[in-house]
């Protein structure tokens, strides 16, 4: 027998001892979740999802109902998995629960709680009366608690749309429900080479659609596809509902296009379609987290409803929140942030600049003053203080003032993302450039900077506490020369010119 042949034979035992192994897996849980089929007796309910999902009851208490969903031969593998993250998770109140499976002979079922109103886009086109505002909050407040719950137990569900969100009703009330397991892996578990079908490709973040070899789905790519659910929700409409072609989607999505909100969606809260498009970003590290998602919606849910229950004379004396405007992203080609914050680094061998600073500038601009993330906004501010500064841009006719507001708006902010700003800001203090001129405050910048490494602060500090500032009889900066010391040595050990000869000319020994 030659390798060939051998090597075939091994993978070929191989593939029968996994088949048996995963046969046994699938017989195990058929076996432990097993139902009693006769303690349930089928509706007159008509059938969903092609005459795969059917009403049932218990026999003993009609009030309990249930769906019973088909399980072809070919499904029962992906049920393995499903029963197996579903039993996780039977308690937790927004995701649909699961009860078992059960089998009539050769045909066997899998059996979860019933949903009155059936998927959430059979909800939203039966119910165009009663899906207002508040409900659309809730429903979308109840989606986030699901996925922020996944997140807990680290579970991506993998297929987030509307036909994977169920409806049910229980005491008048309806709660939204994630189901649909099939696909949902653990963070950690290899990534399925998946296959989309049309549906899905309305919900795949840019980075799924690259097809990018070695990609793996995570968070930012569930992100996206909530977003794109959310903005589905206000809308009220099937994402790209007038494209009806892989291509064609795909193209729209990777060429930065996302769907524009209409009146639709008037009456829903600025923060939460903010929250949409920030979800739908081109590039993931600027999406927001699920937790976050979750604590906005929410946010917006208590602020209408408390909106809802105020008397109508107390709603009057109410000053309006002022909200700033969404960015206006064709003003800006839907360059995304990073991208523009690369423009003017992009340079040819000659040092000619490359990049479009212009639409970059714009980029900035619309972020700086829209209601998005923390973490944007302060990017986006630092962006636009650099440009204006380094004449990338013309800028307004009171620049220095805002380039000096910005930066100190940046060096203020606690995440210290952009400790440059400190330096910047520290450097407007001493001049007096954009602000009234303060040492003693410019030093307290310089040395929050020089803790963050920057060699210029050092030295600037190391000077001031060196020469010590008095001003009209007033001690402004009290002179200290072992600190002065402290930081020419600090830059001195970075090899700063500056404070190299510093050093030398005034005799402090290295």
């Amino acid at each position: 027998m030659n390798n060939d042949m051998e090597e075939f034979l091994d993978k070929q035992m191989e593939n029968e001892n996994n088949s048996k192994i995963n046969q046994s897996k699938n017989d195990e849980i058929f076996q432990e979740n097993q139902l009693i089929f006769s303690d349930y007796k089928k509706t007159d309910k008509e059938p969903r999802k092609d005459g795969n999902v059917t009403k049932w009851v218990n026999v003993k208490n009609e009030d309990e109902e249930y769906a019973f969903k088909s399980i072809s031969e070919k499904d029962k593998r992906s049920v393995q998995n499903q029963v197996t993250i579903l039993r996780e998770l039977h308690d937790w109140q927004n995701i649909i629960k699961f009860y078992g499976l059960t089998n009539d002979g050769n045909k066997w079922y899998l059996v979860t709680e019933w949903a009155e109103h059936g998927n959430l886009r059979e909800f939203y086109t039966n119910n165009k009366n009663s899906f207002d505002t508040k409900l659309k909050l809730r429903v979308s407040l109840d989606i986030a608690r699901g996925l922020n719950f996944l997140r807990t137990v680290e579970i991506l569900h993998r297929d987030i749309r509307a036909e994977n969100v169920l409806i049910t009703l229980k005491n008048t009330k309806n709660t939204a429900k994630l189901t649909n397991f099939k696909l949902s892996r653990s963070y950690n578990a290899d990534t399925l080479n998946q296959h989309h079908n049309l549906e899905q490709i309305r919900y795949c973040a840019p980075e799924i659609l690259e097809r990018t070899k070695g990609f793996k789905y995570n968070n930012k790519c569930e992100v996206y596809s909530f977003g794109i659910l959310l903005w589905e929700i206000s809308e009220e409409k099937t994402p790209y509902e007038n494209h009806n072609d892989f291509l064609e989607i795909t193209k729209l999505v990777l060429d930065k296009y996302r769907e524009p909100f209409s009146e639709n969606s008037q009456k829903m809260p600025d923060e939460f379609k903010n929250l949409v498009l920030d979800a739908v970003n081109h590039d993931p590290e600027f999406r927001p987290k699920i937790t976050t998602m979750f604590e906005i919606l929410s946010n917006c849910f208590k602020s209408f409803e408390n909106s809802s229950h105020m008397p109508l004379q107390d709603k009057k004396n109410v000053l309006p929140k002022h909200v700033p405007k969404l960015p206006d992203f064709e003003s800006f080609n839907y360059m995304t942030l990073a991208e523009a914050a690369k423009q003017h680094k992009r340079v040819d061998k000659q040092g000619k600049p490359l990049g479009d600073v212009k639409t970059a500038y714009k980029c900035f601009e619309a972020y700086a003053n829209s209601n998005t993330t923390t973490r944007n906004q302060i990017m986006a501010k630092y962006y636009k203080a650099y440009y204006i500064s380094k004449g990338f841009v013309e800028g307004p006719p009171d620049k220095e003032k805002i380039v000096a507001d910005l930066f100190k708006e940046v060096a203020d902010d606690e995440a210290n993302e952009f400790p440059d700003a400190k330096l910047r800001y520290g450097i407007c203090l001493y001049n007096g450039k954009g602000v009234k001129k303060d040492l003693s405050e410019a030093l307290k910048y310089f040395e929050q900077a020089a803790e963050n490494g920057y060699m210029v602060a050092m030295y600037n500090a190391g000077k001031l506490y060196y020469e010590g500032v008095s001003e009209i009889g007033k001690v402004v900066v009290e002179k200290n020369v072992d600190k002065a010391i402290y930081y020419m040595r600090l830059a001195n050990y970075h090899n700063y010119g500056l404070a190299i000869k510093f050093c030398k000319d005034n005799n402090i020994s290295l």
